[in-house]
């Protein structure tokens, strides 16, 4: 059976039965006085006279209310009612809390889905440029012994030499290859 809730999740007894113990702290209803039976409360509120009647069991529970058969329900106390509502509140606080809790998590994943989704493209460009583009980028400082430091990359004949042999790792040259790496530190 399900039950019925606004949109803040709590069942509609419950809140039923908070409205009714305001009324008693507000002293619209004062203690000693009857008010309707569970048809009555149910029509009034909109609900079925089961939904009126566990509104009133809570409310009996709390010694807010006595339930007399036949006859209705009777106001207890005012000081329990003040009890109920501060319990109701704290309820309140705690959902809400769990609610807000629940939503960041739920935005959360949703920025990760996101931020997924970017570096899969991100990936996926990146693969792209590596089959478009042989030459993978191999960056050296350049210190000052480095013997080729006044002239241009044209001018050391660096790139020449380097791709004609397929030497783009300097652990691979020979040792008559001209030391075109004196003076520079290679980046990882």
């Amino acid at each position: 059976m399900s039950k019925k809730r606004a949109d803040n999740g709590i069942p509609k007894y419950q809140q039923i039965a908070t409205d009714i113990a305001y009324k008693i702290v507000n002293g619209i209803y004062q203690e000693g006085q009857k008010i309707y039976a569970r048809s009555a409360i149910g029509s009034q509120y909109s609900v079925s006279s089961e939904t009126a009647r566990r509104a009133m069991c809570i409310l009996a529970d709390w010694d807010v209310v006595t339930i007399e058969k036949n006859s209705g329900v009777l106001i207890k106390s005012m000081d329990n009612a003040k009890n109920f509502l501060q319990q109701q509140e704290k309820t309140r606080s705690i959902h809400n809390l769990k609610r807000n809790i629940l939503d960041s998590v739920k935005r959360q994943q949703q920025e990760i889905e996101v931020l997924y989704d970017y570096l899969t493209e991100m990936i996926d460009q990146i693969e792209r440029y590596r089959s478009t583009n042989p030459f993978i980028p191999y960056e050296m400082v350049v210190t000052e012994e480095t013997p080729y430091l006044d002239r241009t990359v044209g001018g050391s004949g660096f790139l020449a030499r380097n791709v004609r042999d397929g030497n783009r790792d300097p652990a691979k040259r020979g040792a008559d290859d001209v030391s075109w790496a004196e003076g520079c530190i290679p980046q990882e």
